[in-house]
């Protein structure tokens, strides 16, 4: 693979959101050249609202959260959480709406994001309505040109700091919410959990509660801080000896754990799925090395390919082309974001306060 490497503007930690966007023409053999096109901002333009913190785009619209921003309707002093809204027309990114929480209880909505098609999902792990952090997601679909808020999805069995929508991820009528906090199987650890909601005539309902499958000497905890999902298919990160993912399909008699991930020789300290993207057979797997630990570590994306029959292959193991351990408070942290789209992969790294986005 060939990759190019991008610079994000540096920035101070306590700037106001900004979020930079930019077209990604892509030309022969798989080089790409970026542009910035548009600079974005929320309303308020405020110290820590974290504008931008999380993103989602699809067929035309761009949703842009907002976690610590006040909602519209909120006091100024109040920190629920905004979405904002564009549309792409001739000129550009347009605004259109903004969303808010529909819950008195909200705590940090915006703070993850999917979408596909005609439905967006908002997480809000802080969200105390049944416990404090217990969590929520909340359901928007389009309708008539504008997102329509539809529905609350909540956890099987909330909890105080179970984190319900710490991530969420859509595939067209399925909806998955990650739930790392969850401790209902009594282990010494938060065991953590993936709830899967399909849509139906009456709304979305839950059909599956999924739990992290253990291994002698594994101890997986955790289970459910970072998910992704495509198809029949469910990738969840989850902790223990060694931080890994297991995969998860849907079969003839419901979903089944197919998979254990990990890359061998790793450790713990790489932070193995922090990163997620799911794109038909192809994973990667980002390994940002966030913690401050010496020696520095660099950060990675590891690449596996599904061969069939519930089989995995790592593939490949990217690094920064310019990825450097020289500072031990300025480690690169390659792959602290990923997307992969039609065997184009984006991976985002954050040195420092600055950043930067390589492309394979």
């Amino acid at each position: 693979m060939l990759s190019q490497h991008y610079p994000i503007a540096s920035f101070p930690s306590l700037r106001p959101g900004l979020l930079l966007v930019a077209c990604m023409a892509f030309a022969p053999p798989l080089m790409a050249q970026v542009t910035e096109t548009q600079r974005l901002v929320g309303h308020n333009d405020r110290l820590q609202d974290f504008f931008g913190s999380a993103t989602a785009a699809s067929d035309g619209w761009l949703f842009v959260g907002a976690y610590n921003e006040p909602p519209p309707s909120g006091p100024s002093n109040s920190y629920g959480g905004t979405v904002y809204v564009y549309r792409r027309d001739v000129t550009g990114w347009v605004f259109a709406q903004t969303l808010e929480s529909p819950s008195a209880t909200t705590g940090s909505f915006g703070h993850k994001l999917a979408v596909s098609g005609d439905v967006l999902v908002v997480g809000d792990p802080v969200d105390s309505w049944a416990a404090s952090a217990a969590g929520k997601a909340h359901v928007f679909e389009l309708s008539g040109g504008s997102w329509v808020f539809r529905q609350e999805l909540v956890s099987h069995s909330p909890g105080v700091g179970h984190g319900f929508g710490g991530p969420v991820g859509v595939d067209g009528d399925r909806i998955v919410v990650g739930e790392s906090g969850e401790d209902s199987l009594g282990l010494p650890w938060d065991n953590g959990a993936v709830t899967v909601f399909e849509r139906r005539a009456a709304g979305w309902r839950r059909t599956a509660v999924l739990f992290p499958q253990d291994r002698p000497g594994l101890n997986a905890s955790g289970f459910g801080a970072r998910v992704v999902l495509c198809g029949d298919r469910i990738v969840a990160q989850a902790g223990g000896t060694p931080k890994h993912v297991q995969v998860f399909e849907l079969g003839p008699s419901g979903w089944k754990n197919t998979a254990f991930l990990y890359r061998p020789g790793g450790s713990n300290r790489d932070y193995f799925g922090n990163a997620l993207a799911l794109d038909g057979d192809w994973l990667a797997v980002g390994e940002p090395a966030i913690e401050l630990v010496f020696p520095p570590r660099l950060g990675k994306v590891t690449m596996f390919e599904y061969t069939g029959a519930g089989g995995w292959k790592l593939r490949q193991t990217l690094t920064a082309s310019n990825g450097s351990t020289s500072s031990f408070y300025k480690t690169d942290r390659f792959g602290f974001s990923v997307d992969l789209h039609r065997e184009r992969l984006l991976a985002g790294a954050r040195y420092g306060y600055s950043g930067a986005g390589y492309t394979y």
